[in-house]
């Protein structure tokens, strides 16, 4: 598993940021034996104590092969390029972004969530900037499934294509198995609906 590491001021001090290069659901578990490990979700990512031990530890865990160090300049020059695509995407489709801000203000979305559907919204718009997602065909629908090869994730998009569903409403689905094609969503405050999924979807595994 190789993950990254980089110089992280939080709190008035200096750690070192870690994140994985992909997903692997060991990777909690192993962070957790790293002395004075914390995960932190406002700045996405786990850390530790800026000192040898820790970051030798660290080493010794993961591999010294497997461990990559992004220094303060480099990270900078990430921040700045993708500052720079923001902006260019803003400048190209800005009526667009903000008749979608203004719609999801209305529906009292957050701030947070607001900013992740607008850039992945953005990203959508840069692929194909003279077409509406409703009015796709169905080969270049079947297209963007086909570019996900992790067939775990191609369910989920296709789940959440299929049933118009949120990504935390795909995570919570239980499957009732009253019909082949028959699920329900649990949403907020336990509240629960039926929904139905395109039979090319499949149908949910056992949960």
């Amino acid at each position: 598993m190789k993950i990254q590491v980089f110089p992280l001021d939080w709190e008035g001090g200096k750690r070192i940021g870690i994140r994985p290069m992909g997903y692997d659901k060991a990777f909690p578990g192993m962070m957790k034996q790293v002395r004075g490990s914390r995960w932190t979700p406002d700045v996405r990512c786990w850390h530790i104590p800026y000192d040898p031990e820790a970051y030798g530890h660290l080493k010794r865990l993961f591999g010294e092969g497997q461990v990559r160090a992004l220094t303060e300049r480099s990270m900078e020059e990430k921040r700045k390029i993708k500052e720079a695509g923001e902006k260019q995407r803003s400048l190209e489709f800005g009526d667009q972004l903000i008749r979608l801000e203004e719609r999801l203000r209305l529906q009292r979305y957050s701030y947070n969530t607001v900013k992740t559907y607008k850039n992945f919204f953005a990203q959508f718009l840069s692929y194909y900037p003279d077409r509406n997602p409703e009015k796709l065909k169905e080969k270049e629908v079947l297209q963007l499934f086909e570019v996900v090869t992790n067939m775990k994730h191609r369910t989920v998009l296709m789940l959440i294509y299929s049933a118009g569903l949120r990504i935390g409403e795909s995570i919570r689905l239980r499957d009732c198995f009253k019909t082949p094609y028959w699920a329900t969503k649990r949403g907020f405050y336990r509240h629960s609906a039926p929904i139905f999924l395109d039979s090319r979807a499949g149908p949910l595994p056992h949960s």
